[in-house]
């Protein structure tokens, strides 16, 4: 398993990204995580790269929503 810190979207008053890099049995798995906290509101979005980048902004607008 690797591990690699990325820039974080915008959004919010504190946020953090990574890639996770899963290599077993001649397979690799990549996914991203993006963490953001507005307030007392903490949005944990995991998944494919492309997207948890392309759904991050809806997430958050939809959490807060509720």
């Amino acid at each position: 398993m690797r591990t690699r810190i990325t820039p974080a979207p915008p959004l919010g008053e504190e946020q953090w990204a990574q890639i996770l890099t899963v290599r077993a049995n001649g397979r690799s798995q990549v996914t991203q995580q993006i963490i953001v906290r507005d307030g007392s509101l903490l949005v944990v979005l995991s998944g494919s790269p492309s997207e948890v980048k392309l759904h991050v902004d809806r997430a958050l607008d939809k959490a807060a929503a509720r």
